[in-house]
């Protein structure tokens, strides 16, 4: 059986390394960007689940806090209180 030998000289790892930075700058600028146009477009809707029969969760994005009430009715106050103007 022949055994190969790889003339590592022969690789460019310094090319290889430069390709995949630039994937990854590329990749994380993307992220950046969709990140600021989320910003920008304000959706500021919070996002409520409900967790089970009692309990319901609202993430607040422009607070960035995660709430939580025992009852639909508290989270249709908490609602009405924070689109109050």
């Amino acid at each position: 059986m022949e055994s190969s030998n790889v003339d590592l000289s022969a690789v460019d790892l310094s090319a290889e390394f430069v390709r995949v930075k630039q994937q990854r700058n590329r990749r994380d600028r993307q992220q950046i960007g969709r990140s600021i146009l989320a910003f920008l477009a304000g959706n500021s809707e919070p996002k409520i689940d409900r967790v089970d029969a009692d309990n319901w969760r609202v993430f607040d994005p422009v607070s960035r806090q995660t709430l939580h009430f025992s009852s639909e009715q508290e989270v249709r106050i908490w609602l009405e209180q924070r689109y109050s103007f």
